[in-house]
């Protein structure tokens, strides 16, 4: 029976000590397929299926499809809109969703990797009501709307430059949120060095002087999932949390606020960036503490709006001629 016990226990120790890395790690294999991976497009569409793409008069056609979370937090937010049916007949299941009208559908807290089903039924006109002969095309446009938000963070080293002449540690930005809009930094330029013909820039800030951080919002969504329409950020939509640093009164700051959390006084339209300047709160004795560590947590929410379209080709029968 110990013989036994011991064998077991050499089983399960690495078994265990390899489930325990892999779930640290974020991504769990299973039955040898891809690890599960998030995407900057959010919000797919998947398992498109349109029953008849050349339906006959006085017919119907179905558009149907799942919206899916591909990011790694929930949607709070989103709506399917055929906004554009060219006068034809239409209605939804939203699937226990809320139905807007007989065109569109709203979800709400669609979770990470959670998808919602989307179904629209358009009726065809009979022969009677087309006037034209022949095929008739229909170009149906409709939108993919959601909220979402993302967040970033920053720390610089600031010193005191009467008794350091660079700092121990080195400024570090965080890894961009997932989600199609990402925000960058530009830190503060502590000394420019230039080494043949390379210009080398190292960045911290200095004890009583005023610094500049730039924070820059771009999109990195692809037009896999249809034409994105311009993003906006609303003003007070972007916000940042300062961490051993307050607002300098006499520079520009698009922000409200001195400390604390501030947000931002305007709109931006994607790509564009927010500027502040800032004063590190140095309290520390110099010596035997030259150096502090100040942050910037940036987040920032939007709605992000896709277009889409698609082609139904009515086939009318043809007037014989004698």
């Amino acid at each position: 029976m110990e013989a036994f016990a011991k064998k077991f226990h050499k089983k399960i120790i690495p078994i265990f000590f390899l489930f325990l890395a892999v779930f640290v790690s974020g991504c769990i294999t299973l039955g040898g397929g891809p690890g599960i991976q998030y995407k900057n497009d959010v919000i797919t569409v998947e398992d498109y299926v349109i029953t008849e793409t050349n339906p006959i008069p006085g017919s119907t056609t179905t558009i149907k499809f799942l919206l899916r979370n591909n990011g790694d937090r929930e949607v709070p937010r989103a709506v399917v809109d055929f906004y554009d049916t060219k006068g034809l007949k239409t209605s939804v299941n939203c699937k226990n969703e809320n139905q807007l009208n007989d065109h569109s559908c709203q979800y709400t807290k669609i979770a990470s990797f959670d998808d919602r089903t989307f179904e629209i039924t358009f009726t065809i006109p009979n022969k009677e009501e087309i006037d034209v002969r022949g095929a008739t095309t229909f170009n149906i446009n409709y939108k993919i709307e959601y909220d979402y938000q993302g967040s970033r963070r920053i720390t610089i080293p600031v010193i005191d430059d009467t008794r350091l002449k660079e700092p121990r540690t080195k400024y570090q930005t965080g890894q961009p949120s997932v989600g199609p809009i990402v925000a960058e930094f530009d830190p503060p330029v502590g000394r420019t060095t230039k080494k043949d013909s390379q210009v080398i820039k190292e960045y911290w800030g200095v004890r009583n002087s005023p610094f500049e951080i730039k924070v820059s919002f771009k999109n990195v969504g692809t037009t896999t999932v249809g034409q994105i329409k311009p993003v906006n950020i609303s003003a007070g939509k972007a916000t940042l949390k300062l961490t051993g640093l307050h607002t300098d009164s006499q520079r520009r700051c698009d922000f409200s606020g001195t400390s604390g959390t501030i947000s931002s006084k305007f709109d931006i339209t994607v790509p564009d960036n927010l500027v502040c300047n800032f004063i590190a709160d140095f309290n520390n004795v110099c010596p035997p503490t030259c150096e502090k560590t100040v942050a910037v947590d940036a987040l920032f929410s939007y709605t992000y709006s896709i277009q889409r379209s698609e082609t139904l080709q009515i086939t009318v029968e043809r007037v014989r001629t004698q």
